[in-house]
């Protein structure tokens, strides 16, 4: 899929990343595409500090209004 309206996102396309929302959450999955008001991620996981990441069934919408910040997983970071 296409990456839209944010060209230094191209690069993450299909890659895993952790986005972290304004309010504290962090939701680990694969960026599959980035519009101008939603980021799409699939295989995603909800992360907390006090368990396991729990699974979130398929693809996860975040509005960009809600997202702080994303950061890009490299090698063996995503466990």
């Amino acid at each position: 899929m296409k990456i839209s309206r944010r060209p230094y996102l191209r690069q993450l396309e299909a890659e895993t990343v952790v986005v972290h929302t304004r309010d504290g959450a962090s939701i680990r999955g694969v960026l599959i595409a980035a519009y101008a008001d939603v980021y799409v991620l699939r295989a995603a996981a909800y992360l907390s500090d006090d368990a396991a990441p729990v699974a979130i069934d398929g693809e996860t919408l975040i509005p960009l209004t809600r997202v702080a910040f994303i950061q890009r997983l490299i090698g063996g970071e995503e466990e």
